[in-house]
């Protein structure tokens, strides 16, 4: 029974170097940490709001049937409408990620350069 309580222990210590990881090698390439979060958090997306209905989906083409487990969110309109509101926030939040950034460091530098000017 110690090798059947170790298991989940390992699982969840593999699992939380894998979620922690992906941050840390970042940040030993970009300093901004605010970036480091912008893309981690985007990352998220993926097993948060597009895998789920993925797997719903793939679950459904192996067992057509019903089963203990469904519910009213186990249709395939709602699991289909929960992968395209995945997409659409993820797609959004790229596009938002990468608009917005550029404009923030240039408002910065701007800001810096005048200053600068005014004291010259």
């Amino acid at each position: 029974t110690d090798d059947a309580v170790s298991a989940p222990k390992k699982v969840k210590f593999t699992f939380r170097l894998i979620s922690a990881i992906p941050p840390i090698l970042g940040s030993f390439f970009v300093r901004d940490m605010r970036v480091v979060f912008n893309w981690v958090g985007l990352i998220c997306f993926i097993p948060c709001l597009i895998l789920p209905p993925l797997l719903n989906l793939k679950t459904r083409r192996i067992i057509p049937k019903d089963t203990y487990y469904d519910s009213y969110f186990s249709h395939a309109l709602i699991v289909r409408s929960m992968l395209v509101f995945g997409v659409v926030s993820f797609t959004y939040s790229v596009s938002y990620t990468h608009l917005t950034l550029p404009t923030i460091y240039s408002v910065q530098i701007s800001v810096v350069a005048v200053s600068l000017k005014k004291k010259i």
